[in-house]
C-alpha cells in the first residue's frame, strides 16, 4: 500500500492534464491521502513491521536514488548523440511551471 501511495504524484498530474485542476491542487490532495495512509499503516504496525518498512524503505530509496542518476545520466549521453532540437530536460521546466501555476 505505501508503494501505491509514492504513485500519487504521477496521479495527480494525470487529473491535471485529464480535468484541467490546478496541479498545486491535486498535487496537495495527492500529499494528503498519501500522508493518511502512511499514517494509518504505521499506528497499525508493529514493532517488528516497522522495522520491516524501514528497512524497504531505506533500499527503495537508495535503488530509486542510482536508477534517476543512471536513467539523466543515459539520457544526456544519448540527446548529445541525437542531433534532434527536442530536448528531454525541458519537461523539468515545464512540470516546475506547471507546479507554481495557480
Amino acid at each position: 500500500m505505501v508503494g501505491v501511495c509514492l504513485l500519487g504524484t504521477g496521479a495527480a498530474l494525470v487529473v491535471h492534464i485529464v480535468s484541467g485542476v490546478s496541479l498545486r491542487v491535486a498535487l496537495a490532495l495527492a500529499v494528503s491521502l498519501m500522508a493518511a495512509v502512511v499514517a494509518s499503516i504505521w499506528r497499525r504496525a508493529t514493532a517488528t513491521d516497522r522495522q520491516r518498512l524501514l528497512s524497504r524503505l531505506r533500499v527503495g530509496v537508495t535503488a530509486g536514488f542510482g536508477a534517476t542518476i543512471i536513467y539523466d545520466t543515459t539520457k544526456f549521453l544519448l540527446s548529445q548523440l541525437d542531433p534532434s532540437p527536442y530536448n528531454p530536460f525541458e519537461v523539468l521546466r515545464i512540470f516546475g511551471h506547471l507546479r507554481l501555476k495557480p
